[in-house]
């Protein structure tokens, strides 16, 4: 059960986390908010993998009529408190249908194609076939977004939503890599309009604490906590890498 039964949110410095934080700023719900060292393996641990099997972040914890309600997935999250608060979510049909169906994208598309070109672009530099294709993903999906921006103020329409939040938590991420992302001018444009609200000034507060504690264990972690946590092939005694894992379909 929840101490002093506020929700719980269980995360780390992940922009699919940051979306939540900034959610629950702008509806203005207090929270537990607890750091998981995802480098040291603390979401493959029992407790964890018994509020989300998959072992990802984040996970929310509410309490509903007296019982934990637990929730995983960042989307399913932003769409749950949304719901909860009505706030966000569209007042009409045609609106919530525009905001799910974009909030879609951005956790279909944006969120793991900009995750893998991070991958192969600084952590696996020797894949030339994997940094092109995700590099030509992702620079399309870019061209989607600038679109969309160019046609409405907000990404599912001309009201802000929980569809601005998950793309920004993602853009702002890439804003910390060498990118000509903000160079996009409805990008720029939209990107400091939502960077400027006060929720999600307070919420990037909480933000960056997480994101600090994740790069001081990325800088202490031992090369097996890297190798596990970037499923990289763990060296044999004689210093060849072990063979791909076989696939279970």
């Amino acid at each position: 059960m929840i101490p002093d039964r506020r929700p719980l949110l269980l995360g780390s410095g992940s922009p699919n986390v940051t979306k939540v934080m900034i959610m629950l700023e702008e509806i203005d719900m207090p929270c537990h908010r607890v750091w998981i060292d995802v480098m040291k393996g603390e979401q493959r641990e029992d407790a964890f993998l018994a509020l989300n099997p998959n072992a990802k972040v984040p996970v929310f914890v509410d309490v509903v009529d007296g019982r934990d309600q637990v929730i995983a997935e960042s989307g399913a999250i932003l769409h749950y408190l949304a719901e909860q608060s009505a706030m966000l979510l569209g007042s009409s049909v045609r609106a919530r249908t525009a905001v799910l169906s974009w909030l879609m994208f951005q956790m279909a598309s944006v969120g793991p194609m900009f995750g893998q070109y991070l991958h192969f672009r600084f952590v696996s530099r020797d894949e030339p076939y994997a940094l092109h294709r995700f590099t030509t993903e992702m620079n399309r999906i870019v061209a989607v977004i600038e679109g969309q921006l160019g046609r409405h103020r907000h990404i599912a329409g001309e009201n802000y939503s929980i569809a601005d939040i998950a793309t920004f938590s993602w853009i702002r991420t890439m804003t910390s890599f060498p990118s000509d992302i903000l160079e996009k001018p409805n990008m720029a444009r939209w990107y400091a309009d939502i960077a400027q609200r006060p929720a999600v000034a307070r919420a990037l507060e909480y933000a960056e604490e997480f994101a600090s504690r994740d790069r001081e264990r990325m800088v202490s972690a031992t090369r097996a906590e890297r190798d596990v946590y970037f499923s990289r092939p763990a060296p044999t005694d004689a210093g060849v890498q072990d063979a791909a894992p076989r696939a279970q379909i």
